[in-house]
């Protein structure tokens, strides 16, 4: 019987899709040992896709102590076995996956990788998805907000309202807001009238500081908007 070597050497891109097949049922049926060899093995990129489906095919119980290794798969989108990772993870237990991704967010946060934050943070929304809309979490708003130095995308006024409500609990608030009239995903633009740009215009920095000046003008352009009743995007900045 070849070994687990040579059956990982199956796993390249260049071997027969028999060889595919037959090295991927091997671990899928027969291996029984620590599954980390297959964590992006080699670490070349050409083993990925076949090593990311036998997890798939796996599944949990079994893959959960992998949890943290399989969500730094998800670094780059790009990588060879991502997407099917994502997949598998989106359908996941929450209560399982949870501690695992949450550690993960706090890396990616501290490191400041946007990208990889971007692939948890819709992770969040997809696990255990039913076909239905997930509410936004204010805490990951605030948390990309704060530590990735970014304007946060909100897409109606009544999530970024919720988060506004969260923001101030906790002791922040928006000093700048851009609202983009949205025609397509590849067509929108600026609308300066209905967004906060310094203050709507206030020469007096320390104004940026004025909590009660700042919630006044994010709430009338919300309505505002709101009345003329376009597709809206609503960049913040806390």
């Amino acid at each position: 019987m070849d070994s687990q070597q040579d059956k990982l050497e199956h796993f390249n891109w260049h071997c027969s899709e028999e060889q595919q097949a037959a090295a991927r049922r091997y671990f899928v049926e027969e291996f029984e040992g620590d599954l980390s060899c297959l964590i992006q093995p080699s670490g070349e990129k050409g083993y990925w896709d076949n090593a990311a489906l036998v997890f798939a095919e796996i599944g949990s119980p079994r893959i959960d102590p992998y949890l943290p290794e399989l969500l730094n798969w998800l670094m780059d989108m790009n990588w060879p076995g991502a997407s099917v990772i994502f997949e598998l993870l989106s359908g996941g237990d929450e209560l399982v996956l949870a501690p695992a991704l949450k550690g993960s967010i706090a890396t990616a946060i501290s490191e400041g990788d946007e990208d990889w934050f971007d692939s948890l943070h819709e992770l969040s929304l997809r696990i255990g998805d039913d076909g239905q809309p997930k509410e936004i979490s204010p805490e990951v708003m605030l948390f990309k907000a704060l530590n990735l130095a970014l304007g946060v995308n909100f897409y109606s006024s009544s999530d970024l309202r919720k988060c506004l409500k969260y923001f101030s609990d906790q002791g922040y608030h928006v000093h700048s807001m851009e609202t983009h009239e949205w025609e397509s995903e590849e067509l929108y633009h600026l609308r300066v009238d209905l967004s906060i740009l310094g203050l709507d215009g206030e020469i007096d920095w320390d104004r940026h500081h004025d909590i009660s000046k700042s919630v006044e003008l994010v709430e009338a352009k919300l309505a505002l908007a709101d009345k003329e009743g376009f597709r809206a995007m609503f960049t913040v900045w806390v």
